[in-house]
């Protein structure tokens, strides 16, 4: 699956989607599906809004996203269809497009993606009998921008509490950018200390 521009406003030269919408919000996101296979692939096509997960990595594989208060526009609500199938013959291309309708106004970056999904899976097995059914997608990011105005990332720590990650002890915490940036690296330090306590410091976290 690769990005096609439509126009001077979409750039797609590294392989995903930047657009700018600031003198057309209406506009066309197609994309070419290549069908390697010797029979038909049919494939689920969804558009979604990006977030982050709890690893750090940013992603858009779901239309169902976690609540986040500072998401002012999701990228889904501005393209129809949100979802399509398509059947495409073996051996062959097939182009498939959605509609944006940009919001009319917005500042930094509004990020999604498109995820497609083949009918069914892979089925392996021993004398017949299915071992394992294994899924799998393709995505293709989308990045929304209105102007040259950089926005800047804004970290901030909303609670912290204990709890299980990977079956172990841990300190969880919510952290929480802001602003419409996409923040590509960072450092964080973490603390733990004694109740009521700020300098004694019961276990000490550098996270890049």
């Amino acid at each position: 699956m690769s990005p096609v521009s439509a126009n001077k406003a979409q750039s797609v030269g590294n392989g995903y989607y930047v657009i700018r919408t600031e003198n057309d919000r209406v506009q066309q996101i197609k994309v070419n599906i290549l069908n390697k296979r010797s029979t038909t692939l049919k494939l689920s096509l969804s558009v979604n809004t990006g977030y982050t997960q709890d690893s750090g990595v940013y992603a858009w594989d779901s239309a169902k996203i976690p609540n986040d208060s500072s998401l002012k526009y999701k990228l889904r609500d501005y393209v129809q269809p949100k979802t399509m199938t398509v059947s495409i013959p073996p051996k062959s291309t097939k182009e498939v497009g959605f509609t944006l309708n940009a919001p009319a106004s917005y500042s930094g970056v509004l990020m999604g993606g498109i995820t497609s999904v083949p009918d069914g899976g892979k089925e392996t097995g021993v004398n017949g009998n299915t071992a394992l059914k294994i899924k799998y997608a393709y995505g293709l990011p989308i990045f929304l921008k209105m102007d040259n105005v950089r926005a800047v990332p804004n970290m901030s720590a909303n609670s912290a509490r204990g709890g299980l990650y990977a079956s172990k002890t841990a300190v969880l915490a919510n952290i929480e950018n802001n602003k419409p940036a996409l923040l590509a690296n960072a450092t964080m330090k973490l603390s733990v200390t004694r109740r009521g306590e700020k300098t004694s410091c019961i276990r000490q976290t550098l996270l890049v």
